[in-house]
C-alpha cells in the first residue's frame, strides 16, 4: 500500500507543470519598480525644497527635474511611459 501511494506522489509531482515567470517580465518588471522609486523618492525630495523656494512653478517642475535626474542615473522609464 505504501509503495503504491509513494509511486502515485512521485507520478503526480512529475506531471506537475512548473509555472515560473519568464525572466525577462522579472527583469522588467524589477526595472519599472527601480524607476517608480526613483522617480517618487526624487519627486517628494524636489516638492519639499519647494516649501522654501520662491519660484512660483517649482512643484509644476518637480516631475520633469525627477525624470531628469533618474535618467541621469541610468535609469529608463518603463514601455508606455513618455520620457521628456
Amino acid at each position: 500500500m505504501k509503495k503504491k501511494i509513494g509511486i502515485a506522489v512521485i507520478i503526480l509531482i512529475m506531471s506537475a507543470q512548473a509555472n515560473a515567470d519568464e525572466p525577462a517580465s522579472v527583469s522588467q518588471g524589477a526595472a519599472d519598480y527601480d524607476w517608480q522609486s526613483c522617480l517618487s523618492a526624487k519627486s517628494n525630495d524636489c516638492l519639499n525644497n519647494c516649501t522654501t523656494s520662491e519660484d512660483r512653478d517649482c512643484q509644476d517642475n518637480c516631475n520633469d527635474l525627477a525624470k531628469d535626474k533618474c535618467q541621469s542615473m541610468g535609469l529608463t522609464p518603463p514601455q508606455g511611459m513618455s520620457s521628456p
